[in-house]
C-alpha cells in the first residue's frame, strides 16, 4: 500500500477565519479520568502548534438559533465513570499507543479549540483506530473531537458531523451499556441536523431518542449531561406536531437538573433561556446574572465566551421590556 492510500484519512487544517457557536457538547468531567501525557505525546502536541497559529476569534451570529445548534456545548467534560485504558504495542505506520493517542486526544480536549490541534488529535485517532480494531476509548473521543471541528470548521461541518455521528455509533455498539458513545453520537447528530436541514427533522427526533436511552443507562454521566441535552431539545425544538419541542417539560427538567447540579453553568444558561421564552422575566434575569458571575476556568474559560456573550445581551434586551 502506499504512503498516499495509508495517509488518505490525514486531514490538513485550512487556513481562514472562524466563528464559534454556542453548540456542541459541554461537559464537565471533574470525576472522569483525563489521561496525561508523556513525553512522545508533548512532542506531538509542540509539533500540533505551528507559528501562524493565533486565538479562535470568538464569535457569535446572532440568528443561529436553531434546535439541531443547540446541542451546545451543553456539557464538555463529563464526571463519568473512571476509564482505564491498556496501553498496546504501538502500530507499523505511527508511534502513538492506545494510551498516549487518548492522552493527546484528552488535552488538546482540555487546553485547546484551534483547529489545527483539533485536526491534530482527529487524525491521530483515526489512525490508531483504524490500526487496533476500533476500540471504544478512541471511538467516542473522535466523536467528541469532531463535535468542536463542526463547531470551528464550518466548511467541512458536515463531514465532521457524520463522522463523529458513525464513530459514536461504533462505540454504541461496542459497548451498549456505556453512555459517552451515545451521548456523542446524540450531540454529533443534532449537529448534522443543523448542516442539512432537509433531514433534520428525523435528525432531531433520533437526537431525542438517544438522549432519552442516555438517561436510562447513566443519568449522572456529565453532571446531567443528558439531561442537559434532553432541556435543550425541548426548549428550542419547534413544538408538537412540527418536532419535538415542548417548553414546559423543558422547563421541568433544567429545574430538576440545576437541583442537583446547582453550580453547572450551561443548565443555568438552558434555564434562563427557557424562563425568557415563558416570559418570566425576573427568573430570566437572575439566572442570566448568574452564568456571569461564573468565573472563567477550567473547561468553562475557553467554551464560556459565547455563553457569557449572550447573556450580556440577553440582560440588555430584557431591560428593554416593560
Amino acid at each position: 500500500m502506499g504512503a498516499g492510500a495509508r495517509n488518505a484519512h490525514i486531514i490538513k487544517p485550512m487556513p481562514q477565519a472562524h466563528s464559534f457557536y454556542p453548540s456542541g457538547a459541554f461537559i464537565h468531567r471533574r470525576s472522569e479520568q483525563i489521561h496525561k501525557p508523556n513525553a512522545s505525546t508533548r512532542r506531538a502536541l509542540q509539533q500540533a502548534k505551528p507559528n501562524h497559529d493565533k486565538p479562535l476569534r470568538v464569535t457569535y451570529d446572532e440568528d443561529v438559533h436553531v434546535a439541531a445548534s443547540c446541542i451546545f456545548v451543553l456539557f464538555v467534560g463529563c464526571s463519568g465513570p473512571q476509564t482505564t485504558v491498556q496501553a498496546s504495542p504501538p502500530a507499523s505506520n505511527h508511534t502513538e499507543t492506545i494510551s498516549e493517542t487518548i492522552a493527546l486526544a484528552d488535552t488538546i480536549y482540555r487546553t485547546s479549540r484551534q483547529q489545527s490541534k483539533l485536526l491534530h488529535a482527529r487524525n491521530a485517532l483515526r489512525a490508531a483506530i483504524d490500526a487496533h480494531d476500533h476500540p471504544y476509548e478512541l471511538l467516542w473521543r473522535l466523536a467528541r473531537n469532531n463535535v468542536h471541528l463542526v463547531l470551528i470548521d464550518k466548511r467541512h461541518a458536515a463531514q465532521w458531523a457524520e463522522e463523529g455521528r458513525s464513530s459514536g455509533e461504533q462505540a454504541s455498539q461496542k459497548e451498549p451499556k456505556r453512555v459517552e458513545g451515545l451521548l456523542y453520537q446524540a450531540i454529533c447528530t443534532s449537529l448534522l441536523a443543523q448542516e442539512r436541514p432537509s433531514d433534520s427533522q428525523p435528525l432531531i427526533k433520533a437526537t431525542m431518542q438517544h438522549a432519552k436511552r442516555a438517561i436510562i443507562i447513566d443519568r449522572s454521566y456529565g453532571e446531567g449531561a443528558a439531561l442537559r441535552l434532553l432541556g435543550g431539545l425541548l426548549i428550542y425544538a419547534p413544538a408538537w406536531p412540527t418536532s419535538v419541542g415542548d417548553l414546559e417539560e423543558g422547563i421541568e427538567v433544567l429545574e430538576a437538573l440545576l437541583v442537583q447540579y446547582s453550580h453547572d453553568p450551561i443548565g443555568t444558561f438552558l434555564l434562563a433561556e427557557a424562563y425568557r421564552k415563558a416570559d418570566q422575566t425576573n427568573d430570566a434575569k437572575r439566572l442570566y446574572e448568574r452564568v456571569l458571575s461564573f468565573r472563567a476556568r477550567g473547561l468553562w474559560r475557553i467554551e464560556g465566551p459565547p455563553y457569557r456573550k449572550r447573556a450580556r445581551q440577553a440582560l440588555k434586551d430584557l431591560e428593554r421590556v416593560p
